[in-house]
């Protein structure tokens, strides 16, 4: 889900209403129940500098997946290694979701409403807020998603234990680890996954792609992605359930939502001059 948040959490953390895990009684209960806080990472290393760790064995994938994620956080630590790492938190409380931290002219942060299928991005220096909302019914036939081919490979990855598959393109390969505990996640990251697509419609990676491809199918721990471009990782740290007060999750009465047609302009950096 991606409006350029500080941690690209938009995407690793963003079917809905009609979604399989929302229809099924068992998991939208325990979703609308939960409360807590979940941390995700993301790596990302540009292909030359991923040559210069791993010599010719930076574009095997095979090779560059099986190298230890947490040799790529260590050299995060240096700012000159080529290594971007990041740590983003979002809380969930029931059927809403909190994610702060959004990039912007101002300190923003973006409200995720489960139950009513709305997104509203809010903007508290200007007392104001962005609101999309998923039709009702889709408008045209979805595009069929891509097909996983299982690894037969699992793994205990962040304390999740968690199933691989493999995702390939011209534009680039991954393997997903994939998981379906703990429940309550599922529905949320697959009802985030296509708000996304509400307000960014165009999926413009290979990365994109296979996260929500991912999200689809469970709770999405680790997505690994190798393009020509760079080496991508994104996973799930954590989940810590905690008591949340649910004034943090809506809208201060008298603010101003702004409508959704001038917000083009307002989902890129260092925007949102116009949302009086």
């Amino acid at each position: 889900m991606q409006a350029q948040s500080k941690g690209k959490v938009w995407v690793f953390a963003i079917g809905f209403l009609a979604s399989p895990a929302l229809s099924h009684p068992s998991l939208a209960e325990e979703s609308m129940n939960a409360s807590g806080t979940v941390r995700s990472r993301s790596v990302r290393v540009e292909t030359s500098r991923l040559v210069t760790i791993l010599g010719g064995a930076a574009t095997e994938p095979e090779q560059v997946f099986s190298v230890p994620v947490e040799r790529f956080v260590a050299l995060g630590k240096n700012p000159d290694s080529g290594v971007q790492v990041e740590e983003n938190d979002f809380r969930l409380r029931g059927s809403r979701i909190r994610i702060d931290g959004i990039t912007s002219r101002e300190p923003s942060y973006v409200l995720v409403d489960l139950a009513n299928s709305t997104m509203q991005w809010v903007h508290p220096a200007k007392r104001s807020y962005v609101e999309w909302r998923k039709p009702a019914a889709p408008t045209k036939s979805p595009t069929p998603p891509p097909r996983l081919e299982p690894l037969d490979r699992e793994a205990t990855i962040n304390g999740f234990r968690a199933r691989g598959y493999r995702l390939h393109a011209e534009s680039g390969t991954a393997w997903l680890w994939i998981a379906q505990e703990p429940k309550a996640l599922a529905p949320v990251l697959r009802a985030v996954a296509d708000l996304q697509l509400v307000v960014k419609p165009t999926v413009e990676s290979f990365e994109q792609v296979a996260a929500i491809r991912g999200m689809q199918e469970g709770v999405l721990i680790r997505l690994q992605a190798l393009t020509p471009k760079e080496y991508i990782v994104r996973e799930l740290v954590s989940f810590t359930p905690k008591a949340l007060d649910a004034a943090d999750f809506r809208i201060p009465a008298g603010w101003k939502g702004m409508p959704v047609e001038r917000a083009g302009a307002a989902t890129q950096p260092g925007s949102c001059q116009n949302c009086e």
